[in-house]
């Protein structure tokens, strides 16, 4: 028996009147098969399902009429063709023409207990399809549409349906956390979802008094990982006004499929601009998410700028990456490339396109056809004994080819047999022939685009004869100003039999001719078998306390040689005073037990300093790059003892003296004398002679390194118990003075306890 809802009585009278003012009678297109026929749920589910899925476990919990499947949809008006139809009443009854207002089937069976709580009341009827799947893709989606009988009248008794994915509901409102339902969607409330049907005008050929458009359900997933989908149906308190819900078959999917093809330019002409179309599809059947298109120009052109349809995109060195983001199914993405073309033929650009979502088909990502790299011998030149740096633009893969939308890389085969060398993935490498050796050398590499190598290739360097070569010592000098001269040192590269000569000149930088410095000039002359060569630069102190200042030297008309590398370099003329030392240790006051100590301090970077103890030096010692200096074997004296230092700077200016440290010599005691063990059951007997000076306070006694007594012995003899029988002992004695000056340990002596034996 039907437990009718409030108002039904009003229900069967708009019945009547429409079965006596019935319309002409339309035959329906829409076909439905319950699970009553040969349909099971597998068969059913598997109509579901699209490409990236698969599935287990699949059940179906209700009345056989409830659960079905649907054909020719679209002919209906729902906006579906075919699927899966699901029903609080009998999914038969959904065939058109709507000529019934009341549309109700009572199943006699129970609701479910999701369905309960989305709605917070009790279900009748509930209809259950359920499965458990695993998704290649990081998403699912599937469309559908709800219908039903208790529209426009009856939104206050709306029945129920939901999507549960893991347990939670999926069919929402577009862009909301709201459950899709008959409250939500009518012709009141998010209308633009809502289809008419009412029985006073039926527009389309369904027994629904209302439907909503096709709506789509998109959830994300783990790929690879099992998950459990519930589609349900249910009437609410009652069994009274159907309610169907479609589902497009072949709409369960997870993954796509995203596309690339490059269009190249038409009649390109050389040194003139040209544009490349990179098209970017998304196939579908479903969204792609984080799309990437990865575009490599050919080498016959430059890039100039681009633009994207969606997205951003960014340049570096002929790779354009274009972050599209997510692409909806059908949707086309447009990247183009405006180059200048450097030569002809125009190569094609290289174009890859990629998603994080699952790619249905992989065949068409890339644009051109890919090969693998080729890789062309090279050959360069170099002089005997020097290196040879070749930068990536001229380097071993300036004339590789590749197809791929990665950077080619290089890598090392076989070393080359005369010589050090170092090939940079870029292809860049710095080549040093052996010293002695003229004549050819080579090594071999292969290209690796990321995908596969190229054949090995082979770079030949012709090593030639070095030419003498001229060039200053140093790239900067620097001067005191209280030190008249500077000396300058020009070298050769190595010994000539020829007579060389080559001109110096110098030049103001922020120093000035004539105030701060001489200006010279000259020539340089290398006879036979010299090497090197020295001019001085006059240095002249113009009185005035200013900041450093520097001036220009320069090499230039090399005879018999050529002119190397170093050939300009810079003089700074410092005003920079030394830093008096400062000593740090040892601390002034200290008493001192040790007549040999250690002076610590700190002063200028790389200053020479010299301790002196009672005014005689005690030797010299260099700071640090921190400015830190040390000397040790500083002697001392009996008595106080006053530590100085003094620095020479790296430009021979001697600071002032220290501020003096006071230290006192207290010489140790000497170690006690007589030291012997007599060793008992557990125990061990220590003694020695006392000391034969006057200021002894006490003695300190140690076992195996560690003292044994917390207050001074007094006495001369000391009982260790306790031990361990069979164990061997070391003990050592120390004297202490009235200074607290503690002796050096005396030598060890041993005692080994025995069970049994007595002690004394």
């Amino acid at each position: 028996m039907n437990i009718m809802k409030s108002g039904s009585s009003i229900r069967v009278l708009i019945a009547v009147l429409l079965c006596l003012f019935a319309f002409p009678m339309q035959v329906s297109a829409l076909q439905t098969i319950d699970l009553d026929s040969d349909l099971t749920a597998e068969t059913l589910v598997n109509s579901l399902l699209g490409k990236g899925v698969e599935v287990s476990n699949i059940t179906f919990t209700g009345a056989n009429v409830a659960a079905g499947s649907f054909d020719e949809g679209q002919d209906a008006g729902i906006g579906l063709n075919a699927g899966v139809i699901l029903s609080s009443g009998k999914v038969g009854d959904v065939i058109g023409p709507n000529d019934y207002a009341d549309t109700s089937n009572e199943n006699e069976q129970p609701g479910d207990t999701d369905l309960d709580v989305l709605i917070n009341a009790s279900t009748n009827d509930a209809a259950v399809l359920e499965f458990d799947f695993v998704p290649v893709g990081s998403s699912i989606s599937f469309r559908y549409v709800m219908g039903s009988d208790e529209y426009p009248e009856y939104l206050d008794y709306s029945d129920v349906f939901g999507f549960f994915l893991d347990g939670e509901n999926i069919a929402l409102l577009p862009g909301t956390t709201t459950p899709v339902s008959i409250t939500n969607i009518n012709h009141h409330t998010n209308s633009e979802y809502y289809i008419s049907n009412s029985d006073d005008n039926p527009e389309h050929n369904i027994q629904c008094d209302g439907f909503t458009v096709v709506l789509e359900v998109l959830a994300n997933v783990t790929p690879g990982q099992s998950h459990h989908i519930k589609l349900a149906v249910a009437d609410k308190s009652d069994y009274a006004f159907d309610t169907w819900v479609f589902i497009e078959g072949g709409s369960f999917i997870s993954g796509t499929d995203v596309a690339v093809s490059v269009t190249a330019p038409t009649d390109p002409q050389l040194n003139a601009s040209a544009s490349y179309s990179i098209v970017v599809n998304n196939f579908g059947p479903h969204k792609a998410e984080d799309v990437e298109a990865i575009i490599r120009l050919p080498d016959t052109v430059s890039f100039g700028n681009a633009s994207v349809t969606q997205g951003t995109w960014a340049e570096n060195n002929g790779i354009l990456t274009c972050n599209i983001g997510t692409m909806e199914k059908e949707e086309i993405v447009t990247v183009t490339l405006n180059v200048q073309v450097k030569s002809l033929p125009l190569d094609t650009c290289i174009a890859q396109v990629s998603s994080s979502s699952f790619d249905l088909d992989f065949t068409n990502n890339n644009d051109p056809e890919y090969h693998s790299p080729i890789a062309k011998n090279d050959s360069y030149s170099a002089d005997q004994g020097t290196s040879l740096n070749i930068n990536s633009q001229t380097g071993v893969l300036s004339n590789d080819e590749s197809v791929s939308v990665y950077d080619k890389t290089a890598e090392l085969v076989n070393y080359v047999s005369h010589g050090s060398l170092t090939l940079n993935s870029d292809g860049s490498f710095k080549y040093t022939s052996e010293t002695d050796y003229v004549g050819e050398d080579s090594f071999t590499y292969k290209v690796f685009d990321k995908k596969t190598y190229s054949d090995v290739a082979t770079v030949t360097i012709m090593v030639n004869e070095a030419p003498v070569r001229i060039a200053f010592s140093l790239s900067n000098y620097t001067v005191h100003v209280s030190q008249s001269v500077v000396e300058i040192i020009a070298s050769l590269s190595k010994i000539s039999s020829n007579t060389i000569t080559v001109d110096y000149a110098t030049s103001d930088g922020t120093a000035t001719a004539g105030s701060d410095y001489a200006a010279a000039n000259g020539t340089l002359t290398f006879n036979p078998g010299e090497i090197s060569k020295t001019f001085a630069v006059t240095i002249l102190d113009n009185g005035v306390d200013e900041h450093d200042e520097m001036f220009n030297i320069t090499l230039s008309n090399p005879a018999n040689a050529a002119l190397g590398t170093l050939v300009n370099s810079q003089v700074k003329i410092t005003r920079q005073q030394s830093l008096a030392p400062v000593i740090t240790q040892p601390d002034s006051g200290t008493s001192l037990a040790d007549s040999v100590i250690t002076v610590r301090g700190t002063t200028d970077t790389g200053a020479t300093v010299e301790i002196f103890v009672n005014g005689v030096s005690q030797g010299t010692t260099l700071a640090s790059s921190s400015g830190r200096f040390s000397l040790s074997g500083v002697q001392i004296s009996q008595g106080e003892n006053a530590v100085t230092a003094v620095a020479t700077n790296a430009y021979g200016v001697l600071s002032e003296v220290s501020d003096a440290v006071t230290v006192s010599l207290d010489p140790r005691p000497e170690p006690p004398g007589g030291l012997a063990t007599a060793p008992g059951d557990t125990v061990a007997t220590i003694t020695w002679n006392a000391n034969s000076e006057s200021d002894i306070q006490g003695y300190h006694i140690y076992r195996d390194g560690q003292r044994l007594n917390h207050e001074l012995l007094t006495e001369t003899t000391f009982t260790d118990s306790c031990l361990t029988n069979g164990r061997a002992y070391s003990y050592t004695v120390t004297a202490v003075d009235s200074n607290e000056s503690e002796s050096l340990q005396t030598d060890s002596v041993t005692g080994t306890p025995v069970a049994g034996t007595a002690w004394e």
